[in-house]
């Protein structure tokens, strides 16, 4: 372990900038349990606003995108951003390193754009195609808890793509933390749209999040926050398929 302080070599003591990084690191790492949790609220908060547009009397789809863009504002469209800097990367020609390069750029591209725009899209249409606005708080309620529970899992067994980062700052979550994360998503789960369901929802979001990760792999060597965030969309909208076809 390090000295605490000896020499010319500091220690963590000796270097209070890092010592914080790494302890806000620690956090994150340890917060992954809840990151479900968070998700149910978020699917809460965008489900109550969902129906309260269709009490107005306002077209189901006009609906959904209230409770989407809800969900946004609460979390500042940070997924929709890692999807779209992702989908920017995939669209780039050349190695791993360029690719990386461009996931990096502030400026979104055609391929960000039209993958923030389809995911909008299609997850609008599942939740207006759905029978009732209450069956749709609830898709969004467990949608957005199981989508977020594979983040954990992402985390654990995926390296990150690059050194630094969010991805590589914040470290491998442990069993704990994964399990719990996936407990409280299936709870949540099954009090919002029910067991059989439930579990079409944990099938979803698992092939999701596998099929993203597979593809970061082949395509960056791992996975970044944004590939994080690209997996919550990407999950979020299995998730939501599955309760359309299990309803």
């Amino acid at each position: 372990c390090l000295p605490v302080s000896s020499g010319t070599t500091p220690g963590l003591a000796d270097d209070p900038v890092h010592a914080a990084e790494q302890a806000g690191d620690d956090v994150l790492r340890r917060a992954s349990a809840f990151f479900s949790l968070v998700g149910a609220g978020i699917g809460l908060a965008a489900g109550l606003m969902l129906l309260g547009a269709f009490e107005l009397g306002l077209h189901p789809l006009t609906c959904a995108l209230i409770g989407l863009a809800t969900a946004a504002i609460l979390t500042r469209a940070l997924h929709e951003d890692g999807l779209a800097d992702f989908a920017d990367g995939l669209g780039a020609f050349g190695p791993a390193e360029r690719r990386l390069e461009v996931m990096r750029d502030s400026r979104i591209g055609t391929f960000g754009t039209l993958a923030v725009v389809f995911g909008v899209g299609i997850r609008a249409s599942i939740l207006s195609g759905l029978p009732s606005p209450d069956m749709a708080m609830g898709a969004l309620i467990a949608a957005g808890a199981a989508s977020r529970a594979m983040l954990p899992v992402a985390m654990r067994w995926q390296r990150p793509a690059r050194e630094d980062g969010l991805a590589a700052g914040a470290g491998a979550p442990g069993w704990v933390q994964v399990v719990i994360a996936g407990a409280v998503a299936f709870v949540v789960a099954l009090l919002a749209v029910g067991f059989w369901v439930s579990l079409g929802i944990g099938l979803g979001v698992a092939a999701a999040t596998l099929l993203t990760a597979v593809v970061a792999q082949r395509a960056i060597g791992g996975q970044t926050g944004d590939v994080l965030g690209a997996i919550q969309v990407v999950a979020e909208t299995a998730a939501l398929a599955a309760v359309a076809m299990l309803i």
